[in-house]
């Protein structure tokens, strides 16, 4: 059995893999996030004095396919850079060869907005998975347009069942590589544009994707002992009509409730205290 991992150290490592709901809602202005005056640095440093220094990792992300084949150890189609698509090629890239594996963290925050909203593109011949942002069809030149329609095709939105399996996956790879606590935010359900009253015969509205999403993460949770930021009941709490700017866009108090939530769910776990951490135990892979 290995010994229990204790809180209290001088040094606070969080890497975030994800995207503006992370930084917007942990990091300063200053830091390079878009709506704190006070990060979580700063209400650390209020609340403990210099006694805990805390280093902030980031790294976008894409959904948790990029990573899986990251574990997998498949490689980039060798003709990716071979147009000259420089820095667009790079930044598709970056959001698929993460450090999540390499880096020393005590904490990893995940979010669950790329699973819900990105869409990948497939390789047609390797497989390989990419996410390239939303904008290159109005950004990139028709040159480039053709070559990446002629090499890969859409993948579509993620289903609930395949995140499920892929988070249950990638969190039982954690678990075996790295010793770290695994935080996830859900996201809010409130989508100031929906008005759906009856669902017979339509898709699924991105305020029920959410729903369903938020679901699947609180199994997740009970099945892996991971621990989950609740944007949704904060938000609800807060007043979502007033704090959402849009679907998934919050109000900068809105980030600011959300960086203390993670304080306080830090705190639970022991990071602050000389005493063991909660233990994120899975249950017997029997049970799957």
């Amino acid at each position: 059995m290995q010994p229990l991992k204790m809180g209290g150290k001088e040094l606070l490592r969080i890497f975030l893999k994800g995207n503006e709901d992370l930084t917007g809602s942990l990091l300063s202005r200053e830091e390079g996030g878009r709506a704190l005056d006070r990060s979580l640095r700063d209400l650390i440093a209020e609340k403990y004095g210099g006694s805990v220094k805390v280093e902030v990792f980031h790294e976008a992300c894409g959904r948790s396919e990029l990573l899986l084949q990251q574990l997998d150890g498949m490689s980039p189609p060798k003709d990716w850079r071979a147009i000259g698509l420089g820095d667009a090629a790079n930044g598709v890239m970056a959001e698929c060869e993460s450090r999540v594996f390499e880096e020393s963290m005590d904490v990893l925050v995940l979010s669950l907005q790329p699973e819900i909203t990105h869409s990948l593109w497939r390789h047609r011949q390797s497989g390989y998975l990419i996410y390239p942002h939303p904008s290159w069809e109005r950004q990139w030149p028709p040159a480039w347009h053709q070559w990446f329609r002629e090499q890969f095709s859409p993948v579509g939105l993620l289903q609930v069942d395949q995140f499920t399996d892929n988070y249950l996956r990638l969190i039982r790879a954690i678990k075996a590589r790295l010793d770290v606590h695994i935080l996830v935010y859900n996201c809010s359900s409130f989508d100031p544009n929906d008005r759906t009253h009856n669902y017979y015969g339509h898709d699924d509205t991105l305020a029920l994707r959410i729903h369903k999403f938020n679901l699947a993460l609180m199994k997740l949770s009970a099945l892996e002992g991971i621990s989950i930021i609740d944007v949704d009941r904060l938000l609800a709490e807060l007043g979502a009509e007033r704090h959402t700017l849009g679907a998934l866009r919050y109000s900068p108090a809105a980030h600011q409730v959300i960086c203390r939530e993670f304080l306080r769910v830090l705190e639970d776990i022991g990071f602050f205290e000389s005493r063991p951490l909660i233990i994120q135990l899975g249950q017997p892979r029997a049970s799957r």
